[in-house]
């Protein structure tokens, strides 16, 4: 509570207007306990973001618990879904609206170790494209940023080697992403009407970038290890030269070299988990 009347209150000094709502995302009621309070102070809502996510557990998919899953997915994606429920057909009654989901740029690529978390965003990336095309006709825009790492209060008290380290995986700028780059381009998504049913990287395309002159080679996509210790039986003409991966004829796999994002993505919930 006290950080939400915190926030209203550096809102209301520079001149906005805000009001400050404590709510679990994951709680239904509290749910209708926000947009009831909005709805009775502003008497509408132009438009909606929906930035709340947790992810308990970093590992394997066929090591995560029911409760762990059921935690990700509820919160990350669920909560979307019934939030947009409360929020939409009041926007539409009104002639249109928009809705920003905050997914992450772990939702566009494999992970051997977010894996639940990627899957809850990549599902938001859906639950957005179904939305927008669910409300489209009622002028009703839904699009989704997918960020990268941000220096947000939970890396408060983080090493700075760790931060640099992170840092590092951005072509240009060297730095971690900001609450402000966020907010900056919520700001343009709302303003633009042509957006709709997007996904909206902001990483500075720090997720695509390969490391080495030959990325196939080297192994250092995500999850390469997991690929060709399972691909026994699997035609791979097209990356082995001989046909079959085993075939005694066939040129030996190289070793996967770790991923830089494994590493350092690793550092960072370790930390994260230490101060929660």
């Amino acid at each position: 509570a006290d950080a939400c009347e915190a926030v209203a209150a550096e809102i209301e000094g520079g001149g906005g207007e805000a009001i400050g709502v404590p709510c679990n995302v994951s709680h239904l009621d509290q749910l209708e306990g926000l947009v009831e309070r909005s709805l009775a102070h502003f008497g509408k809502i132009d438009s909606l973001v929906c930035n709340a996510a947790v992810n308990p557990y970093f590992g394997p998919m066929r090591g995560v618990d029911e409760g762990a899953y059921d935690k990700i997915m509820g919160t990350n994606l669920k909560s979307n879904l019934w939030l947009c429920n409360l929020v939409l057909p009041q926007m539409a009654e009104r002639g249109g609206g928009t809705v920003i989901i905050l997914s992450s740029i772990g939702g566009l690529k494999g992970h051997g170790k977010l894996g639940i978390y990627g899957l809850s965003k990549a599902a938001d990336m859906q639950l957005a494209r179904n939305l927008a095309a669910e409300y489209g006709p009622d002028n009703i825009r839904v699009n989704t940023i997918a960020p990268g790492i941000m220096d947000t209060p939970l890396l408060a008290g983080a090493p700075q080697e760790l931060k640099d380290s992170l840092a590092g995986l951005h072509v240009f700028p060297r730095r971690l992403g900001s609450p402000a780059d966020f907010a900056h381009l919520v700001q343009a998504i709302v303003e633009n009407p042509l957006l709709n049913g997007e996904v909206i990287r902001l990483d500075d395309h720090a997720a695509r970038r390969t490391h080495g002159t030959d990325a196939r080679a080297a192994g250092t996509q995500l999850g390469a290890t997991a690929r060709i210790r399972a691909r026994h039986d699997v035609t791979a003409s097209d990356e082995v030269p001989n046909g079959r991966v085993g075939d005694p004829g066939a040129q030996p796999e190289p070793e996967a070299t770790p991923d830089p994002w494994d590493e350092r993505v690793a550092g960072l919930l370790r930390f994260v988990r230490r101060r929660l």
